[in-house]
């Protein structure tokens, strides 16, 4: 199979959820016996060649940076901004060559944001169309909005809903397949656009490259980040300023240890001395000698957290709001606590802080469950599965 993957990042060195979701399928056509032309947009920022040496890199001529002017053009503009930024002509001319060049059976799209270029290379070229939904984008910007107090932003934020929901419906019913991260999203993306073909295809951990943690440190947290997503930037400030003042007052010698990307972002007069930023760190196993506590308080996002699964597959005890966890077959005080109050969240993490044993529990309850469902091998198997029936059905209707 000659796969052509459009996606919206080189996806190494393996920095957030986003790089990590890419990769690993990737990673898992690769080992299934495919052929990978891989696009994305580079701009001369560092490649790692240990990715490109696995693939076929095309290079698209795309800076998909944020900036404010871009924000203000786009008003002007149908198209949500998040999606319009990808867009350049250039680089679709060097996909329709790609394809001309090549004998590509599918084309696989990472992200809705680079939809539209599978979308003008199906109906140029007569090729299938598989969309890998990784969150449901619309979703995502509608939760966000209802979490968002300055009424300028609100109102930016909603204007960018309706946009991204419009073309979201649009670009369902136009591939050839959906490729929902979770049964949940698929639901809602059904809803979206009924009657579109999809697979849940889930995501998941390589769980033999994680050590369970051995030791228990009672008085540590761990809030992982990627501080450049406004969903993660968004549940640090809830953690900070509504959670952790009542862990506080119940358990004042817990201290927090932020760690992951862009955390040099964090506002100074943020945090006080009971937070400690470790900044990136290369190793997940180093984060079992940090914290034996791990907390996700996010109130904004869609698909699945792979932090979350990571952090499972540690064996740490992890309390996290219910859409933290949304997506991933858990159940509360079996394989972690939900807690989507700013009291009931403090409390479980200073119940946990008290009982070494139920952190060990909840943990090890984790972990197996990891083992039973969200490995990369397991992944890959249900993606390939989809992906045969979609090219079965294509050379049916040939």
């Amino acid at each position: 199979m000659k796969v052509l993957q459009i996606a919206t990042k080189v996806p190494y060195p393996l920095e957030d959820g986003s790089k990590i979701g890419i990769f690993n399928l990737t990673d898992q056509f690769l080992k299934h016996g495919a052929e990978i032309s891989f696009a994305a947009p580079y701009v001369g920022d560092r490649l790692d060649n240990r990715f490109t040496e696995m693939v076929d890199f095309i290079p698209l001529p795309i800076d998909a940076r944020y900036t404010l002017t871009g924000g203000i053009r786009n008003l002007f503009s149908t198209l949500p901004y998040n999606m319009e930024k990808y867009w350049d002509e250039s680089a679709l001319r060097i996909l329709s060559n790609a394809c001309r060049n090549n004998s590509f059976d599918v084309i696989h799209i990472d992200h809705l944001h680079m939809a539209r270029y599978g979308i003008a290379l199906k109906e140029k070229h007569g090729m299938k169309a598989v969309l890998r939904e990784h969150n449901f984008e619309a979703d995502i910007m509608g939760r966000l909005s209802g979490n968002t107090k300055n009424p300028l932003l609100r109102a930016y934020i909603r204007l960018q809903h309706s946009r991204v929901l419009k073309l979201e419906s649009e670009i369902l019913k136009k591939v050839d397949a959906v490729l929902p991260i979770s049964e949940v999203d698929e639901r809602k993306l059904a809803e979206l656009a009924p009657g579109m073909k999809s697979f849940v295809v889930p995501a998941g951990v390589d769980l033999a490259g994680f050590v369970p943690c051995s030791t228990f440190l009672s008085d540590r947290i761990l809030f992982l980040t990627s501080y450049d997503w406004l969903p993660n930037i968004d549940s640090l400030s809830f953690f900070v300023k509504e959670i952790v003042p009542i862990l506080l007052s119940k358990a004042p010698q817990m201290k927090t240890i932020i760690a992951g990307k862009a955390t040099e972002k964090i506002p100074s007069n943020l945090l006080d001395n009971s937070f400690e930023v470790k900044g990136f760190v290369k190793d997940f196993n180093e984060f079992s000698s940090m914290a034996s506590i791990a907390v996700i308080p996010l109130r904004v996002g869609s698909g699945i957290r792979i932090k979350l699964l990571e952090l499972m597959a540690l064996g740490m005890a992890v309390v996290s709001t219910s859409l933290g966890a949304e997506g991933i077959e858990v159940e509360n005080g079996k394989h972690l606590f939900l807690a989507d109050t700013p009291n009931e969240f403090a409390d479980k993490i200073a119940r946990l802080a008290s009982s070494p044993s139920l952190c060990k529990e909840l943990g090890a309850n984790a972990r197996n469950l990891i083992a039973e469902r969200y490995t990369w091998d397991l992944v890959g198997k249900k993606l390939m599965e989809a992906y045969q029936t979609i090219l079965n059905e294509h050379a049916g209707s040939n």
